[in-house]
């Protein structure tokens, strides 16, 4: 399975949420991040985000982790 940086933007988007603000929440929970970090993946510049990224990423959007990947 490989991670979905669309996937990811969709998800943000659809919870109203900017990249800023997804990359503050994800800090305030785990691993520090960037907005500049979050945009890198949704261009799919990051081919594979470390597993506790991937793990707060799909806590704060409200799906399971896998939703962020694509087979």
């Amino acid at each position: 399975m490989k991670f979905s940086g669309e996937k990811l933007r969709d998800l943000r988007e659809d919870a109203g949420m900017s990249q800023s603000e997804l990359a503050r929440r994800v800090a305030a929970i785990g691993p520090e991040i960037s907005a500049s970090s979050i945009n890198a993946y949704e261009q799919d510049e990051v081919l594979s985000p470390s597993h506790l990224r991937v793990m707060a990423m799909a806590r704060i959007l409200g799906v399971q982790s896998d939703a962020l990947f694509v087979e």
